[in-house]
């Protein structure tokens, strides 16, 4: 067949090596299970997909007590923990479909699209992030102002502040210098305060294709879910001179 409309892509066994925004959508069947690293795969995917892109999964149907036994020997996963590994990476599940004949199989649609809660913040959990941060997939990042940061911040934290990211939105080489300071590939969690200073920062970075989670809560609801702090060392206090005491004089 003399296809010109079909490139072959070889991958690796964590990452697809599509160039970033490059398709619009992904069709994964009978696959996902073989994936050693999916976290990671998904993590490629979700950079190689256009905003709004789409990926349809079909696999195998993994039930205790109902699956054929090959099915038990040779699939790692539930059809709900795969759901949940897809939206960790930075998708929002659509639906499910119901296709006639498609027996031992699930059908799942996903988005490229954040999933936020009501208020504007990450749907993801603490647990969420922690497991995404052990897996080197996601990094921390502090919006804080310096003078917050130096009286106090999280040791897992990076520190790049609301007004730094205002003043590279205006920049011409605003992209360049984001990727300096925070990498691209990875989830990046937003924490302040309080919440509020998040939902500023994070449309900047999504303007450049950022992964943007913003957290609802800030640097001491952190401290108390079990994360470390480095607290600022205080100056060593200066001592007073000594006083000099002249010697007694004796009496004539």
């Amino acid at each position: 067949m003399k296809l010109t409309n079909v490139e072959g892509v070889v991958c690796t066994a964590s990452s697809l090596c599509l160039p970033e925004r490059s398709v619009d959508f992904a069709f994964i069947c009978d696959t996902y299970h073989h994936f050693e690293y999916p976290y990671k795969v998904m993590r490629s995917l979700w950079c190689a997909l256009r905003p709004g892109g789409r990926v349809v999964l079909i696999d195998f149907l993994r039930q205790e007590g109902k699956s054929p036994k090959w099915v038990l020997n040779h699939v790692r996963a539930a059809k709900e923990e795969v759901k949940r590994e897809v939206e960790l990476a930075g998708f929002t599940c659509t639906g499910e479909e119901q296709i006639r004949g498609l027996i031992n199989s699930y059908f799942l649609t996903f988005r490229k699209q954040p999933r936020r809660t009501a208020s504007g913040h990450t749907a993801d959990t603490l647990n969420d992030m922690k497991l995404l941060m052990k897996a080197a997939l996601a990094v921390l990042v502090d919006v804080r102002e310096r003078a917050e940061w130096d009286a106090g911040h999280l040791a897992d934290a990076k520190l790049v502040p609301l007004s730094r990211l205002k003043e590279l939105a205006h920049m011409p080489e605003a992209a360049k210098q984001l990727e300096q300071l925070l990498p691209k590939e990875k989830i990046i969690y937003l924490h302040c305060r309080s919440g509020r200073r998040v939902l500023v920062a994070s449309p900047i970075l999504e303007r450049f294709g950022y992964d943007v989670r913003p957290l609802p809560i800030g640097y001491t609801d952190l401290l108390k879910a079990g994360f470390r702090p480095v607290v600022a060392k205080k100056p060593a206090a200066k001592q007073a001179p000594a006083k000099k005491t002249e010697p007694k004089r004796k009496a004539a």
